[in-house]
């Protein structure tokens, strides 16, 4: 493959990039103004594709095959049908009657409404050989329902092989039959060479054709650059795979790991985005995953040799080869027609979905899909697809549009928020975002998924699902825009993968910022394929069939269904199961990721494991701690301290969660600061000066305090001694021991809740109502009760949703907040007037 890189023809290459662009019709050109649109857009007026002769200055992307006008298209067929036997495919469209793939097979997806018709509007191309007949399989799916004069232009597989051979693998119909042939366009005669033609095959339900022949009529080709053309009854092109504006051929065989094309991410300088988008369209290649909060793109190179050369165009700071990701699914993926959906699905019953029925379905809660897009058009969604972004193609998707390449992301979409009869997601009034990330190879870039992350994070998404993954480790920009997401407060869900690794990282699963999930079949049992290492948090069905009782069934494409199999359907379990919790609890995502973990139910061995993790996601648990875990409200200081000026203290920030506490404290002359101006926000407060405090609050509110006792022997000559006792007196403190209290000891969190809590009784003359028991570290304390009254009276909330941390030591700025708010419940409830 590298002998093809340097040898193909600059000439030919500028010559094809005009022919191209002179060959682009109408919908074509309204693809382009689309993406000219979104690059708007984002603050980037660049031109929305290079010329042929601006192209043609550094020609650093990968060779474009050979095509041919519509004048010689035409001819190529009249010799093909004076060649060719007829084929007579008589009443019966006669299915798809080839056999099963034995060798390697490249799936390759389009959008589908980018065409004139349906039935020749591009949806996905296999490319399949079989080594053990020396047969290829060249395999056309179409959006519509191909019928009538719809492939008379057909459909045509454009190929350069590596000895530099250019050739047409074509599929039409001709005189009532689907004819299939192999032209050579190399040489001096541009109508080429018939090597092959033969039989073509329609699908029974009328979206698919195929083609097979000998692979000797390619001459054996080791691999090939191409890219597939539909044309009309005219021959003029109509629809191509990839599109226009993306890059210009695939290779094949191939992965997305494959190396013969170079893809790679560039990171422009500050503030030159524009600029280095414009260089690399002069070089000829197409800019896709544009994030103008990274300043990088993706495009694709010749070869690894090319990149001195990108690197060295102006504006470009920096190139980086690609991490690519692949969806998380098990191929192929099973599409049915007909099904029972009369029980319970398994993966549903595995999970304890039915126990959300009436308690929580998902409402008010979106989840962010960064996939291969999702089909909004369906039903069993209503009108819960919201707006989205096509990250390849940097444009926008409107709210309930058909974004899917391909089927995978509307397979995860459904079983994540689907709602009917014949398949019910776990969280059917969730709100779907997606986030196009893949191009038309199936393959996504690291820089895809960032840009998807950053766009995720700007719509204000609960959650992400990342159905997709790579092996190996986080990049530090994916990293980076990972952490900007849990930062965010989005929580993040990832597919382990179906690579059947052990101890070995997957991205994005194994990052610390995201839930890892693993997948099971049916009973609980670990799927072969799910990968296991100590990074698995939790796991869910996936299944390990194809049928709808042992794969997971959701939602398949053109209003089908399909069964599928993968982590990736794990992973939108879990999405899912969140979005439950968040409806229900409000809580932060740090919480819902915690409980999920606790709620867990244990498989394999006791405790965490490298197979399931925490377990198997348990949604009726997960609700029923949701459910007595609602979001502590403390309360409001305003009604105290509105009129409290800001500022009092040069080292409390204006941003400070305690400013306020702290300048309202002040000014009731509460607490002090220090002689050099600072308050020291950060130093714990010791037991002395909470007993200062305390007394301020009483005296300063209006209430009075006994004389002083004679309690606590270590007092004596103290700061705060004639505090300290007065408080003892009136039975708001107590010692450590009956003689000692210990003043230079550093106040806890659950004695500060019984100091609040018996100055607001002493104040008030009343006692407070026991509050809730919402924290799970607090249960047999001896500050149990008076810490139930402090949270039920607003004083205070928890170090974390499920999580009090009695013995946690106070802080002088926390204490500023813990103090106002005993000021507030004062003038709230009547006993004292603001100052």
């Amino acid at each position: 493959m590298a002998d093809i890189l340097g040898k193909v023809r600059r000439a030919d290459q500028r010559r094809l990039a005009g022919e191209m662009m002179g060959r682009w019709t109408g919908s074509h050109r309204r693809v382009a103004h689309l993406l000219l649109a979104a690059l708007l857009l984002v603050g980037l007026a660049a031109p929305a594709a290079a010329s042929s002769s601006s192209a043609s200055a550094t020609a650093l992307g990968p060779p474009v095959p050979r095509s041919l006008s519509a004048a010689q298209m035409l001819e190529v067929h009249r010799a093909v049908d004076a060649a060719a036997e007829p084929f007579d495919l008589g009443g019966d469209s006669g299915g798809l009657a080839v056999p099963a793939a034995t060798g390697s097979s490249e799936t390759y997806n389009d959008y589908c409404d980018d065409a004139p018709t349906a039935g020749d509007d591009l949806r996905r191309a296999v490319i399949t050989t079989f080594p053990s007949t020396g047969m290829m399989r060249f395999e056309i799916e179409t959006c519509g329902v191909i019928t009538g004069d719809a492939f008379l232009g057909g459909v045509s597989l454009v190929l350069m092989t590596t000895d530099e051979r250019t050739y047409l693998v074509t599929i039409r119909q001709a005189a009532g039959s689907f004819v299939g042939s192999v032209v050579e366009t190399s040489g001096g005669d541009p109508l080429g060479l018939i090597r092959h033609t033969g039989t073509g095959w329609l699908a029974d339900d009328g979206h698919a054709a195929a083609y097979e022949f000998p692979v000797s009529a390619l001459d054996d080709p080791d691999a090939f650059f191409f890219w597939i053309e539909a044309r009309d009854a005219s021959a003029q092109i109509v629809d191509t795979m990839p599109e226009p504006d993306e890059p210009a051929v695939g290779v094949w065989p191939g992965s997305c790991q494959r190396r013969d094309v170079f893809r790679v991410t560039v990171r422009a300088h500050p503030a030159r985005l524009a600029h280095a988008l414009t260089s690399a369209r002069t070089a000829g290649l197409v800019a896709s995953a544009i994030n103008p909060i990274t300043s990088s793109f993706d495009v694709t190179l010749s070869g690894e040799d090319r990149v001195g050369q990108l690197a060295a165009l102006p504006g470009i700071a920096e190139v980086t080869a690609s991490q690519l990701f692949e969806a998380r699914a098990v191929p192929p993926d099973s599409t049915v027609q007909a099904f029972s959906a009369g029980a319970e699905a398994w993966w549903r019953a595995e999970v304890g979905a039915h126990a959300a029925i009436g308690r929580a379905s998902g409402a008010g809660i979106t989840i962010g899909i960064v996939d291969n897009g999702v089909d909004g058009t369906r039903v069993e969604f209503g009108d819960r697809v919201a707006r989205g972004v096509d990250v390849m193609r940097s444009r926008l998707l409107a709210s309930g549009d058909n974004s899917d390449r391909g089927g995978h992301g509307t397979l995860v979409a459904g079983v994540a928020a689907a709602d009917s009869s014949a398949v019910a997601g776990i969280a059917p009034g969730a709100t779907i975002r997606p986030y196009q990330v893949f191009d038309f190879a199936g393959c996504a870039t690291a820089n895809a998924i960032e840009r998807a992350i950053d766009a995720a994070i700007g719509d204000g998404v609960d959650i992400l699902n990342l159905s997709l993954g790579s092996p190996g480790v986080t990049s530090p920009a994916l990293s980076a825009a990972l952490e900007r997401a849990k930062q965010a407060g989005v929580l993040v869900v990832a597919a382990a993968g179906n690579d059947a690794l052990v101890d070995q990282p997957t991205v994005p699963a194994e990052h610390p910022a995201t839930i890892g999930v693993g997948a099971t079949g049916p009973g609980g049992v670990l799927a072969p394929y799910s990968n296991r290492a100590d990074w698995v948090e939790l796991v869910a069905p996936g299944g390990t069939g194809t049928t709808s009782s042992t794969g997971i069934l959701s939602l398949g494409e053109r209003d089908g269904f399909a069964v599928a199999n993968g982590t990736s359907f794990s992973a939108p379990i879990v999405a899912a199961a969140a979005a439950l919790h968040l409806e229900v609890s409000g809580a932060t995502a740090a919480v819902v990721r915690a409980d999920l973990a606790a709620t867990a139910r244990d498989l394999g061995p006791l405790g965490r494991d490298r197979d399931f993790g925490f377990g198997m996601v348990d949604i009726a648990a997960l609700l029923t701690r949701a459910e007595s875990s609602q979001p502590v409200t403390v309360r409001d200081i305003a009604s105290a301290c509105t009129d409290a000026p800001r500022g009092a203290f040069n080292d409390v920030s204006s941003t400070d969660v305690h400013a306020a506490g702290i300048d309202c404290v002040a000014y009731y002359a509460v607490a002090g600061g220090f002689g050099d101006g600072s308050y020291r926000p950060g130093t714990p407060v010791s037991r002395g000066q909470m007993a200062t405090f305390i007394a301020n609050t009483i005296l300063t509110s209006g209430g009075s305090l006994p004389p002083p006792s004679s309690a606590f022997d270590d007092v004596a000559g103290t700061t705060h001694e004639t505090a300290i006792r007065r408080l003892a007196a009136a039975g708001i403190v107590s010692g450590v021991t009956a003689d000692a209290y210990r003043p230079a000891a550093t106040v806890t969190r659950a004695q500060m809740a019984t100091f609040l809590v018996r100055s607001l009784e002493y104040r008030t003359g009343l006692p407070l109502p026991e509050g809730p028991s919402v924290f799970d570290d607090v249960a047999g304390n001896t500050h149990e009760v008076n810490i139930g009254k402090a949270v039920g009276a607003g004083l205070t909330g928890g170090a974390t949703q499920q999580t009090y941390r009695p013995a946690g030591e106070v802080t002088r700025g926390q204490m500023g907040s813990f103090l106002a708010r005993t000021l507030a419940y004062l003038v709230d409830t009547g006993t004292a007037s603001p100052r």
